[in-house]
């Protein structure tokens, strides 16, 4: 188990966010992940279960992405593998899902409740009702990898020129 588990920390370390969006450098999971959990622990607003199920739930909304870029990252091949078809959000549930089993009695509330928090991130799924960890770690998701595929656009970019951002419609002027 000890084995498997620094496999997966030093993937969890290393491995880029995305292939082409936000954070797609080495370390870009990580760094993703660690923004999330600082965005979370200023939360004062929502109780303390809430804001300890965010946290779990930053750490695991992607952490099926070692998965499905493994071919990618690995082995220098197409990202598209057995595993990027299944999609990170599956991936992340069995990673959660393996890991939560070897706890003695985790708690059914919130093995579901992190499980939901997983499914909610990135797509709304209209069969599984929201929760509000589950919102809150959605949200905090699209805005980061929103800003980071901004600022990241933003590096390319000379002064004096326009550009199509990510996320817009409309061109972006550089002017400083």
């Amino acid at each position: 188990m000890r084995n498997l588990n620094n496999k997966l920390f030093g993937k969890f370390l290393r491995y880029p966010c995305s292939v082409k969006s936000h954070d797609s450098r080495k370390h870009g999971l990580f760094h993703h992940t660690f923004k999330l959990l600082k965005q979370i622990s200023n939360l004062n607003d929502v109780g303390n279960k809430t804001k300890d199920l965010c946290l779990v739930g930053a750490v695991f909304h992607d952490i099926g992405k070692i998965k499905s870029l493994h071919n990618y990252v690995e082995k220098s091949k197409n990202i598209y593998s057995y595993d990027f078809l299944i999609g990170h959000k599956q991936n992340s549930i069995e990673i959660f899902d393996d890991l939560s089993s070897r706890i003695n009695n985790f708690p059914s509330i919130y093995h579901r409740l992190i499980k939901n928090i997983i499914i909610w991130t990135h797509n709304v799924d209209y069969d599984v009702p929201g929760t509000l960890p589950g919102k809150i770690i959605s949200i905090l998701d699209n805005t980061d990898a929103a800003i980071s595929s901004l600022i990241e656009k933003d590096k390319k970019i000379s002064v004096g020129r326009f550009s199509k951002l990510p996320y817009q419609k409309n061109y972006y002027y550089k002017a400083i």
